[in-house]
């Protein structure tokens, strides 16, 4: 925590989100790869947003709560990242780059669809905004 607070603070996110949108006992050995492949890749990451919404991509497509990339309001740019996000192995997610203002918008509709699934925003999502790091809960 000392050396990071970003890191520290998506890893949390990342960790929070995958408790909330999985049931206890239930297995799911393809979410568990992805979120230590997540937390691997946020401690080389240019940006930890990016993979906080790959996180809330796979999970919301694993659920069955995201909508075809093509009915999203986004841009051309950004559905073309986020079909990446879908396609990418989980040991690449590292790889994935995209633009600042690409990163909020997937950010901002990704984070709006996990918040509907839940019903209420993770405390770990509040801190990121407390921080400065996302923007609104």
């Amino acid at each position: 925590i000392r050396r990071d607070l970003t890191l520290t603070a998506y890893a949390a996110y990342c960790v929070d989100l995958v408790d909330a949108m999985t049931e206890l006992g239930d297995p799911h050995p393809e979410i568990f790869r992805l979120l230590v492949n997540v937390l691997k890749a946020l401690e080389k990451a240019e940006s930890s947003g990016v993979l906080a919404g790959v996180l809330e991509a796979r999970l919301l497509q694993a659920g069955g709560h995201l909508p075809e990339v093509k009915a999203l309001i986004l841009t051309p740019e950004a559905k073309a990242a986020l079909q990446q996000i879908l396609r990418t192995p989980a040991d690449e997610i590292g790889s994935i780059r995209v633009s600042p203002s690409v990163e909020r918008a997937l950010r901002r509709i990704l984070g709006g669809l996990c918040r509907r699934v839940l019903e209420r925003d993770l405390k770990s999502r509040r801190f990121l905004h407390a921080i400065g790091l996302e923007g609104n809960p």
